[in-house]
Parts: C-alpha cells; structure tokens; sequence
C-alpha cells in the first residue's frame, strides 16, 4: 500500500506546481494568438511538442524504473521552473522564435516525466483508482482560484515569475516521497528496456485497452487550445470569463475525483464515455455563453470520471513505470495527431470537427466494452 508520507508529499507538492501552473497555461493560446499565430499554426506547434513527448514517455518509465521517482520528480520539477523564467523574458521581451522553443520543451518535456512517476508512486495503492481521485482533488484545491487570478497577471508575464518560485519550493518537498521503483532493470539499457515494455502490449486486454485509451486521446481535452479558442470564438468568453471558467474547472477536480474513486466501476467508465459525446454534440448547437458554460463544464465532469476510472482499469493489470510510460506515449501519439488534425479542420468547421470527436468517442467506448469481454 502506498505510504502516507509519499501521498501527502506528493499532494502537496503538485498542489503547489498545479496552482502556479493554473496561472498562466491556460492563457498560452491567446498569447501565441498574439504573436501570430493562428490556429493551425498552433496546431503544429503543440503538435511538435507531443511528438517529442512521445519519444519520451516511455523514457520516463524507464527512470523512474531504473532509479526513482522521486529523482524524476525532483529533476523535471526543477526543470520546469527554469522553463517559466524562460518564458518569461520570451514574453517580456517578444521573443517569437525562442518562446516558442521554450513552449514546444516545457509542453514535451514537463507533463509525460511528471505524469508517470507521480502515478507509479500511487499505483502502490491497493485501490488505485481511489488513491488517485483523491489525490487530484487534493492537488487541485489550491488552484481554484489560480486561473481567475491568472486573468490578470498573465499580460505582463507576471504570473509565469510567481509559477518558477512554486516549482522551486515543489521540487524541495519532492525531495521527501521515499525511493519507489518499478521493475528491477539496472542492468538493461534504455532501449532494451522499452522494447521490454512494449513486450506487455501483447497481453490482449492491455492492448485493447490501449486502443481505447489511442482513439479517446483523439479528443480535444477540456484546456485544448482548440476548446479555449472555440470559447472565444462561438461561447462569447473573454478573458475574465475563461479565468472564472477554468477556476470552476479546478473546483470540479478538487470535489470529482474522490468522489468517482470512491465509486468507480465499469459503469461510471462507459457513463463518462457517454456524457463526454453528448457535450461534444451540444456545444455545436448553441451559442450562448451561459448554456455554452454549462456545457463546458459536463464536459470536465466527464473527462474526470473517465481519468479516474481508467486509471483505475489499467492499474489493476501487472507492470509499472514501464507500462504507464507506454501508455503515456500511446497517449501522446494520438495528441500530436489531433492537434495539428484539430487546428486544420477547425478552420473548415468547428462543428465537423465535433461530430468526428463524438464519432471516436463511440469508437474508443466500442474498443473498451471488447476490452472487458476479453478480460472476462
């Protein structure tokens, strides 16, 4: 079971790296807007990002594997507010090409290291899925507030200088979670360990699962580029409205996943399949920036029910960081194709784009009712 000092370490310090991080990330597509570049543009520049993350998802495993993750935690946090700093001149001195250089490192670099070695340290839990609602909902508590407060910092970079000093104290506390390590692969290298990895592809319900989870990244998250530039454009939000927004988002992962980890089951996972459909099915029929609200927000109620559920899925079946840094990087592989995929059809109609969402979305629940049927 996993150690209550790992878990309150862990949930404070990525409290403290998600409130500074909710500060200004949010607002990255309207400053890159800013600086000319429009939405296919974006579109290939996130797309360039999680192409890298790919080739380094499963990277992240195997350290955390091969030595820990409170080294992979403490190295990349400490990483990442260096890159806010950068960030900061880029925008302070409208630096175009070396911004979007310190963007495409911290978006590729930052979120797969982090993401792994945080969950092969609460898949120590005997009910993972349970470890894990709770943990977001913890982590997620300080940045109520961090996107409205954002609103107003993010135009002078200021918000970017606050985010650098809380991964500095962040990665100070990372450096108290107890050595966790995976499989035992000191004597294999980097290569060998992935094609290792890629080896538990073979077991056939996780690799259905990995098709289900392949086609469901298609999809734009909540915080895509394209849903908050869709905001704007169609929603009629502003900048103040997207802060209150993406605080009411924080608000739904402080109370949301506790709730669904306590709860989850095979249903919930196929609820949050459905409702995710129906949100991507009622933005294109309204354009009222109170019902467009609301929908939005069904939107990130059923994007947490579904991380939460499928993480409880695929926690129950054998392997570590190995498997979640593959499972990352499938992950990061259908990302860099919707992104650029997105941002270009997007320019054609915002509402076709939707319709192929709900189509994949049918597709990935299709892939994860096969998934259970195999598993039986």
């Amino acid at each position: 079971m996993i150690k209550k000092d790992n878990f309150f370490y862990l949930s404070l310090s990525t409290s403290l790296s998600t409130f500074g991080n909710s500060l200004w990330i949010f607002y990255l597509p309207l400053i890159l807007l800013k600086i000319g570049l429009d939405v296919t543009l974006q579109g290939i520049i996130y797309s360039i990002a999680t192409i890298l993350g790919i080739i380094l998802s499963p990277v992240s495993g195997i350290l955390v594997d091969r030595y820990s993750a409170r080294l992979v935690l403490f190295s990349f946090t400490t990483l990442a507010s260096l890159l806010n700093l950068i960030l900061y001149f880029g925008i302070t001195y409208n630096l175009r090409d070396f911004l979007l250089a310190c963007v495409i490192l911290y978006l590729s670099l930052i979120p797969p290291f982090i993401s792994v070695a945080s969950k092969v340290i609460l898949a120590e839990s005997k009910r993972p899925a349970q470890a894990y609602g709770l943990f977001l909902s913890i982590a997620s508590t300080p940045s109520i507030i961090g996107p409205f407060l954002g609103s107003f910092l993010i135009s002078n970079g200021l918000s970017l200088l606050i985010s650098s000093f809380i991964n500095v104290v962040s990665a100070v506390l990372r450096l108290k979670v107890f050595e966790v390590k995976g499989n035992n692969i000191d004597q294999r290298g980097i290569i060998s360990g992935i094609i290792s990895a890629l080896m538990q592809l073979k077991q056939k319900r996780l690799m259905i699962l990995s098709i289900s989870l392949g086609l469901f990244s298609l999809i734009a998250s909540p915080d895509s580029y394209i849903l908050i530039i869709y905001s704007v454009d169609h929603l009629g939000f502003d900048k103040t409205t997207l802060g209150i927004f993406y605080s009411v988002q924080t608000l739904l992962y402080t109370v949301v996943p506790a709730l669904i980890g306590r709860i989850a089951s095979r249903k919930t996972l196929i609820l949050a399949y459905i409702l995710e459909g129906i949100s991507f099915y009622l933005l294109t029929v309204t354009g009222s920036t109170i019902v467009g609200f609301m929908i939005m927000t069904l939107l990130v109620f059923s994007a947490i029910a579904w991380e939460v559920s499928f993480f409880g899925e695929v926690a129950k079946i054998g392997g570590r960081g190995v498997k979640f840094g593959i499972l990352s990087g499938i992950s990061s592989s259908s990302t860099a194709i919707t992104l650029g995929f997105s941002g270009y059809l997007y320019q054609i109609s915002s509402t076709l784009l939707f319709y192929s969402y709900v189509v994949l979305i049918l597709f990935s629940l299709l892939a994860y009712i096969i998934a259970l049927y195999k598993g039986s």
